[in-house]
């Protein structure tokens, strides 16, 4: 499950055997629910394919858009329709370079554990993409160096460290026409 805006992975999950698409989207959302909680985000539109057709009934407060109703969908549900074909490479580049492709973990619990390593890998180079576009790279290093500072030893350096960052936190903010450049996930999320 991919995110709509941002492209991030909102859920990555193995299912025994070959279910069928529709069986496995409410376990799908589920976990993406779980996921996605803390944050408060509600999954309210789920853009998917025609493999999960007839499966409104089993999500009850879900959208579920799909190009078989095509002719009764507003604008901007054919709008995010169209966007789901740039959300298949998503799927491509995590088989290929976050080697998806192969599983060499035993059993079912290794499948699921590889499944969510290689979700996490991607949103991890995805973050530092996005640190690195947005110019705070100095910033995230000085927050984690100060994170990683144990309290105890060197208390002056770390109170340095972090009145540090937050000037450059401000100075970022002002740079950027005082507007805070922030990172938001949306309701809209791919299967």
């Amino acid at each position: 499950m991919v995110s709509h805006q941002h492209g991030l992975m909102l859920g990555a999950r193995t299912f025994p055997g070959n279910p069928f698409d529709g069986h496995i989207l409410s376990a799908a959302l589920e976990q993406a629910t779980n996921l996605t909680q803390d944050v408060g985000v509600e999954l309210k539109h789920i853009v998917v394919d025609l493999g999960f057709r007839g499966v409104d009934a089993d999500n009850p407060g879900k959208e579920i858009i799909h190009r078989g109703r095509y002719k009764s969908l507003s604008e901007q549900q054919k709008r995010w329709l169209k966007r789901r074909t740039a959300v298949e490479p998503a799927i491509g580049h995590l088989k290929s370079d976050y080697r998806m492709d192969r599983c060499w973990l035993q059993g079912a619990l290794g499948d699921a554990l590889h499944a969510i390593s290689c979700a996490a890998g991607y949103n991890l180079r995805w973050l530092m993409r996005a640190i690195a576009r947005l110019g705070i790279g100095i910033v995230f290093l000085r927050v984690l160096l100060a994170a990683l500072t144990p309290k105890g030893t060197l208390q002056t350096a770390y109170g340095t460290l972090i009145g540090t960052t937050g000037r450059l936190i401000e100075k970022f903010q002002t740079s950027k026409g005082g507007r805070k450049s922030e990172i938001q996930l949306t309701n809209l999320a791919w299967i």
